[in-house]
């Protein structure tokens, strides 16, 4: 019997009987089953990484994640709440990821948010993909009569938050890979 390019899977011939139809249908579908049945989700620590340098995330922190890939597409959530005594780097938060990115794209979405748990706001994050990690963007509204949105990367210079005792970090994004 043929199979299938990408995946090896068992398809009928042309020269197949028709009545031995469904037992080839019954397979094939089976083996579509077993291959989707494996894109399972992987957990993974997030972690500080390049521009990073420099932040420690404090004592007691916690960090959660976990990816998928179907293809070249990647599936990414990650959750790190910050401990006692966390503090910035001179560079923006940065995150490593489980997969390199596609290195020819470099993607922006707004799919994270930082919550700041001293002041018990809830701050929309956009996050910049680069080949090989996520740095944030906070938005700050520039002014109370004219409300513009400026964006900060978090833990540089206007920047509406100060890194405090169980803030927390999420994102949910998705890329190519490389």
């Amino acid at each position: 019997m043929p199979t299938t390019t990408n995946n090896g899977w068992t398809t009928p011939a042309d020269t197949d009987i028709v009545r031995n139809g469904a037992q080839a249908m019954r397979t094939l579908g089976n083996n579509i089953d077993a291959s989707i049945g494996k894109l399972a989700y992987t957990s993974f620590t997030p972690s500080i990484s390049g521009t990073g340098s420099g932040w420690s995330l404090g004592t007691g922190s916690s960090a959660s994640g976990r990816w998928v890939q179907i293809g070249n597409t990647v599936f990414v959530d990650g959750k790190i709440t910050l401990g006692t005594s966390p503090s910035a780097g001179a560079n923006a938060f940065a995150v490593a990821l489980p997969v390199n990115a596609n290195s020819n794209t470099t993607e922006w979405l707004t799919t994270g948010s930082y919550y700041d748990d001293s002041a018990a706001d809830l701050y929309p994050c956009t996050i910049k993909i680069s080949s090989t990690q996520i740095d944030f963007y906070i938005g700050k509204v520039t002014s109370s009569t004219s409300p513009v949105v400026a964006k900060a990367l978090i833990g540089t210079a206007g920047n509406p938050v100060v890194p405090g005792a169980n803030d927390v970090i999420q994102f949910s994004i998705t890329y190519q890979a490389a």
